[in-house]
């Protein structure tokens, strides 16, 4: 073998070594450093594509758009979080690194060309919310649980700044049922899921529910009475046995106008065979006997 080839054997030999220790030690990469690695990346190319926005503006004297820029931005940071799993060291982070990016490539872009008047993004929470910012005004700069983005909870205060406070299917809310009358029981097809009692919905759910909503006399805990024509306690109609001022009848079998003494009912009105006051018949089978 000559020389050359031999130094050619070499070289290719030292190539391939190369490439094999190079592929092997990206392979002992820890997930959490790749995605770490990945975010940066992500985090330059984002920067990148807001200062060629604002030198496309400066060209055709139009407004600065990087709503592209910023959709790159999270698809890039969604495969790196899911490549990296739970080892990646820092999740749901996106929304801090674009204000972050924003700002520096503004200041950048105002500094070079005076021409774009970039707002100042103050925010002093760390929630992507404030004066000046991407995504919008925050309503209490103070407090990175209260931004636009946020889920509304029954706490007395606006947590999704829309102006409301409470409103309702906030989190954590909890059903009232509409009790026109304010009797304590409300309808069974009728509720709303709210945070405290309003208006007529205030009503406990559950039950037992109204039967007439217009009568604040007529609910389930209410006493029957025989001095109503309606059913008081929405249980078994209207004037049912041993209601209030109910008289006492006895069953009389043989229809001689006189009953048993130990078998009787207290109504509101005679049903037959208890349609009789008169007690001490002592053969309810024969009618010449009372």
């Amino acid at each position: 073998m000559s020389s050359t080839t031999c130094i050619r054997a070499s070289i290719t030999l030292a190539a391939l070594a190369l490439t094999v220790c190079a592929n092997h030690a990206y392979a002992e990469v820890e997930p959490g450093v790749q995605c770490e690695s990945d975010k940066l990346k992500a985090a330059a190319k984002y920067g990148s594509c807001r200062l060629k926005a604002h030198s496309k503006a400066v060209k055709s004297s139009e407004p600065v758009t990087v709503g592209k820029c910023r959709d790159k931005l999270l698809t890039a940071w969604s495969k790196s979080e899911a490549k990296g799993g739970v080892d990646c060291p820092t999740l749901d982070d996106s929304a801090g690194i674009d204000t972050t990016t924003s700002d520096y490539t503004d200041i950048v872009a105002q500094t070079l060309s005076g021409a774009i008047v970039a707002p100042t993004c103050t925010d002093e929470d760390g929630d992507g919310y404030g004066d000046g910012c991407d995504l919008g005004v925050d309503c209490d700069d103070a407090n990175p649980a209260i931004s636009p983005a946020a889920i509304e909870r029954c706490d007395f205060v606006d947590n999704d700044c829309d102006s409301v406070t409470d409103e309702e299917f906030a989190d954590n809310c909890g059903w009232y049922s509409l009790d026109a009358d304010f009797d304590g029981f409300g309808r069974s097809n009728d509720r709303r899921c709210l945070c405290a009692p309003t208006g007529t919905y205030t009503a406990p759910p559950g039950g037992p529910y109204d039967c007439d909503d217009t009568n604040s006399a007529v609910y389930p805990t209410a006493a029957e009475s025989c001095l109503t024509a309606f059913d008081d306690n929405c249980a078994d109609g209207a004037n049912e046995d041993d209601a209030v001022a109910c008289a006492v009848f006895f069953y009389d079998g043989d229809r001689d106008g006189y009953g048993l003494s130990a078998l009787s009912r207290c109504l509101c009105s005679p049903v037959t065979p208890f349609d009789t006051q008169l007690p001490s018949d002592d053969d309810d089978a024969n009618a010449a006997v009372h």
